[in-house]
């Protein structure tokens, strides 16, 4: 299930920018209103995923860490647009030595490989590097459907919400940029689709009796 993607670079330059001459320390560019949001919509994907990956085993913890770290992508892509409109912030995180976060740097290579969470059962050659939930008591079966569900859910929502600030920004470089978050969540749609399918028999509906 491991998707490979060609590395990110940061974010073009903006063809709007923020009001930093006009209103002095208080940069007020519109669409850095909907790129917070998106970073604060992007953590709460990674504490899910991260979460759920420390629920369950196999292929469907791969699949969860393996969106984690795209959500991972996507907050650092994110972070870069806002540095690169607001220049406080990008003040602020070269000041305690975030300097990944600001703009034109490129993507750090992705580090689910050798992590995995804590769970109950552990693969042989797994190295834990950090604490997380144990997986569920043995025949909760609608554990993985309930986490699988939740995911789908959350990444259609994802996809509304990026196309609604795709058509409220005027900027180019934010319009492409939640373009690329709504189809790499897109992806992800498809990827629970076909996880909840294997788990439930659900077939697709030109298959049906």
């Amino acid at each position: 299930m491991k998707k490979t993607r060609a590395k990110k670079t940061g974010p073009p330059p903006h063809e709007h920018h923020s009001h930093d001459s006009h209103h002095g320390s208080c940069p007020d560019d519109p669409c850095l209103l909907m790129l917070r949001d998106t970073a604060v919509a992007e953590r709460e994907a990674i504490l899910f995923y991260l979460e759920a990956a420390g629920m369950v085993c196999g292929d469907l913890r791969r699949l969860f860490l393996d969106t984690a770290e795209d959500e991972m992508q996507h907050f650092v892509m994110t972070m870069r647009h806002i540095a690169a409109l607001d220049s406080v912030q990008a003040e602020a995180l070269e000041e305690v030595g975030l300097d990944a976060l600001l703009a034109q740097r490129g993507m750090a290579p992705k580090w689910a490989s050798g992590w995995q969470p804590d769970c109950a059962c552990p693969l042989a050659d797994e190295t834990v590097h950090v604490p997380m939930p144990s997986a569920p008591e043995a025949g909760n079966d609608l554990t993985p459907v309930c986490l699988l569900t939740k995911a789908l859910t959350s990444e259609l929502e994802a996809v509304n919400k990026y196309q609604k600030f795709m058509e409220k920004t005027s900027d180019p470089a934010c319009c492409r940029h939640f373009c690329h978050l709504m189809n790499d969540e897109k992806e992800h749609v498809a990827s629970f689709i076909a996880a909840l399918y294997d788990l439930t028999g659900e077939p697709p509906p030109e298959e049906a009796d």
